[in-house]
């Protein structure tokens, strides 16, 4: 007898568990404690390893006409000049290198056809034998089960925001200073994403108010093409700022719980991986759940999900570095490195996941 499963949590993490086990015919309640659904959240973007997986799930072609394709990214300078240039190639025609969308089109594909009941929490769990904890870095699910956990701070926060303007970008771009980075990403409809990043003390706080003016001052260093989508923004709750770090549990599963995705194993997104891994996590979870095997989930994913995080939180250590010294031998480094090294060490990256 199969479990009754009670997910909580509506994001990319849940809804692609509610559609991997509805595609195994297995039931189950999916729930969310947002009364309503408004649109939420900047860009992302998801790689190959994630894409294969919405494509198992019939979600694929619907995934890449929401967004736009790219086969890998550039790094520039604050100034805008070119240090190190990756491209990939996918291994199967039909599945783009990456697909670059705003988070809110992705979670209209997942939500399609799935029944989410509104403005529930994890306190209506009675009934349930396995209660799926999607809901997110701050997880209540976390919180019931295992405690307070706090996340492992990275030193630097970030804000994102998304503009209607079109920008000549040869693929994701990031642009690094000195213990500051911009990222610029192009958008369906002529809309680009950006993002940046700075170092602060763990107290930092940026209250609404006057963020527009801070930030513009924190950033006005650098050069196009983030100078361009700077000053398109007009108001301060265009920004939306988060502090950055990870997440490190001893266990994702317990008797009656187990966790995906943030909820799991927050990570820094500076390998934008963070959505692919709750998308991969609910794939694994689902076969697990149709056989009967829990214990299995966090076998089969706990190696390659540090692995990423690990990965990520270096990449921000360098990506972060403030000292002119190092600043200068970090861009030494970048236009030395062959542009073939970087898909060779994150090919078994984008080509790994669930088999």
């Amino acid at each position: 007898m199969k479990p009754r499963v009670l997910i909580v949590g509506a994001g990319i993490g849940g809804l692609t568990l509610a559609h991997a086990l509805g595609q195994r015919g297995l039931s189950f309640d999916i729930v969310d404690h947002v009364p309503r659904w408004d649109p939420v959240g900047a860009g992302l973007g998801l790689w190959s390893n994630a894409l294969r997986v919405l494509d198992r799930l019939g979600l694929l072609e619907r995934v890449i006409a929401a967004g736009v394709p790219f086969t890998g990214g550039d790094v520039t300078d604050a100034r805008g000049r070119l240090l190190t240039r990756v491209r990939y190639t996918s291994t199967d025609a039909r599945i783009p290198v990456g697909v670059a969308l705003l988070r809110y089109e992705l979670h209209e594909v997942l939500r399609d056809g799935v029944a989410v009941r509104l403005g529930a929490t994890i306190e209506s769990r009675e009934g349930y034998d396995l209660v799926v904890g999607a809901d997110g870095v701050h997880s209540r699910v976390r919180e019931l089960f295992w405690g307070p956990v706090e996340l492992r701070d990275s030193g630097y926060t970030s804000w994102r925001f998304v503009v209607p303007i079109a920008l000549p970008l040869e693929g994701p771009t990031e642009m690094w200073g000195a213990g500051k980075r911009t990222g610029l990403v192009a958008m369906t409809h002529r809309r680009t994403y950006a993002f940046a990043t700075t170092n602060v003390p763990p107290a930092f706080d940026d209250p609404l108010p006057g963020r527009l003016e801070r930030f513009r001052e924190t950033f006005r260093g650098f050069g196009e093409p983030f100078r361009t989508a700077l000053a398109a923004l007009t108001r301060d709750d265009e920004l939306i700022h988060a502090r950055l770090g990870d997440l490190r549990l001893p266990a994702w599963t317990k008797p009656g719980a187990v966790l995906l995705g943030d909820a799991a194993h927050a990570m820094t997104p500076n390998v934008a991986q963070g959505a692919a891994m709750a998308i991969e996590d609910a794939w694994v979870l689902a076969d697990c759940i149709a056989r009967d095997a829990i214990n299995e989930y966090e076998i089969k994913r706990r190696a390659r999900v540090e692995r990423v995080q690990n990965l990520s939180w270096r990449f921000g250590v360098v990506g972060q570095w403030a000292s002119p010294l190092a600043v200068a031998a970090r861009k030494v480094a970048l236009r030395l490195t062959p542009r073939s090294a970087a898909p060779r060490q994150l090919a078994s990256l984008l080509n790994g996941g669930p088999g």
